[in-house]
């Protein structure tokens, strides 16, 4: 299946356009009329539509980022949207779940063509942080500055539902607090230490830039969100975890897992062997294998209910 790739801007926070790319397959119309037809017997439901949001601990980066999996899913009938976010190159948290939740509501009023089709977060690294933090407190006060482009003009719509279905968290920093530690130290070390594709130092910038302090990592880390009780949404959760990660060592992927099932959350964890931090976002038979246990999650969760 062909898909198209549109540009577009959804949304407007500081005086700033928030830019996305839209993947849609190119048979759409036809194959939602079928998949409408199908639905009524079998009660199922559109696929579901994703929103995907980029890594780059939280100051770097770029909506592109993701967009081998997103072609990859487009190709399987998945709509797409990639967006880009206030990061810490122009704001501090909590600006870019804000924009997250807007692009939930901007999908909501502008892109679903079946009042039925649900929704789903994609992120990787700082952004699979971002995707749980939305997706468990999608309206909270926070979250409802964001403007959005609608028929009458750029509005905040904070009575448009921003929950979500499910997230998948690719390789997530989940613990925000624990992760600027690991970093801080490892920067000490000697860089002939650090490993391929590891700079502690640049990481531990990128916190920096976006979190205002250490209370604010903690507030933002999804194991205390989920053990406190914080949450206000608790969508369906899988977990992707390179076993070769050293940006997010795989204990810290095992205590989000925990969290989630201490919290009653439907929740599915993968550890993929021989790949490291990233691994979806290149061509390998472990980003093939992914991209079909992603598209194996999403199917059922989104069954009509």
């Amino acid at each position: 299946m062909t898909h198209s790739e549109t540009e577009l801007i959804y949304g407007q926070t500081q005086g700033r356009d928030l830019r996305a790319t839209l993947y849609r397959p190119d048979n759409l119309d036809a194959s939602s009329k079928a998949d409408s037809h199908r639905d009524s017997k079998s009660n199922q439901c559109a696929a579901p539509f994703l929103i995907d949001i980029h890594g780059g601990a939280w100051s770097s980066g770029h909506r592109k980022m993701g967009r081998l999996y997103c072609r990859a899913m487009a190709a399987q009938g998945f709509s797409i949207l990639a967006i880009d976010l206030s990061d810490g190159r122009v704001a501090r948290h909590p600006a870019a779940s804000a924009d997250i939740c807007a692009a939930v509501r901007y999908t909501k009023l502008c892109l679903l063509q079946d009042a039925s089709q649900t929704i789903a977060l994609i992120g990787s690294s700082s952004g699979g942080h971002l995707a749980l933090y939305a997706g468990l407190l999608p309206n909270h006060t926070q979250h409802a500055s964001t403007k959005i482009y609608t028929d009458s003009g750029l509005r905040a719509m904070p009575d448009i539902d921003a929950s979500v279905k499910a997230v998948v968290a690719l390789w997530p920093v989940s613990n925000p607090l624990a992760r600027y530690q690991y970093v801080t130290a490892r920067s000490q070390d000697p860089i002939e230490s650090w490993g391929p594709n590891f700079t502690p130092d640049l990481l531990m910038q990128g916190h920096q830039a976006y979190f205002s302090d250490n209370a604010a990592m903690s507030e933002a880390t999804i194991q205390n969100i989920l053990t406190e009780g914080r949450f206000e949404s608790l969508p369906d959760i899988f977990i992707v975890q390179p076993a070769l990660d050293l940006n997010v060592p795989e204990f810290m992927s095992q205590t989000l897992l925990g969290a989630c099932q201490l919290a009653g959350a439907k929740v599915k964890y993968k550890r993929y062997a021989g790949v490291a931090h990233g691994f979806a976002q290149l061509q390998g038979p472990k980003t093939e294998e992914c991209i079909s246990d992603v598209i194996g999650f999403l199917r059922p969760v989104h069954e009509c209910r």
